[in-house]
This record gives C-alpha cells, sequence and structure tokens, in this order.
C-alpha cells in the first residue's frame, strides 16, 4: 500500500535540491537563485518553487546560528 503512495507522488524542487545535492543551505539557495534567474524551473510549480527557496533560506539561517555557537568570534 507504500508502494502506491510513493507511485503518486511527484518530487518537488526544494525536496531534490535538500535530499539529493551535497553542499551548504547557503550555497543550494543560490544555485536555486541561479537557476530560476536562467529559466531552468519554467515547467515547475511556482508555489513549489516558493517553497523551496522558503524552506533553503530557514536552514541557511539554522547552519549559520551553529555556526556561530561553535565558533562565536566568527562574523562572516
Amino acid at each position: 500500500m507504500s508502494q502506491n503512495k510513493r507511485e503518486g507522488r511527484r518530487s518537488t524542487v526544494g525536496a531534490v535540491l535538500i535530499r539529493d545535492i551535497q553542499g551548504s543551505a547557503v550555497a543550494k539557495l543560490a544555485m536555486l537563485q541561479e537557476i530560476c534567474a536562467a529559466g531552468g524551473f519554467a515547467d515547475e510549480d511556482p508555489a513549489d518553487l516558493r517553497e523551496a527557496e522558503k524552506t533553503l533560506r530557514k536552514l541557511a539561517m539554522a547552519e549559520r546560528r551553529r555556526l556561530l555557537r561553535r565558533h562565536p568570534g566568527s562574523r562572516d
């Protein structure tokens, strides 16, 4: 039964970026923005793209906070 649910679902841009591409959230966000600017996601649902960007922004902020906790003196 769970296989039927998986077959019906389509991977969103955000899910693929977060799950399958290595690197920091900041790098993934920059990559998403560059591809969108070049028209690479013209066939994607705009709501999925907004959700992906929102999620990556949250992850980038969390990464930055974690970095600052580990290295309080670095403010890049």
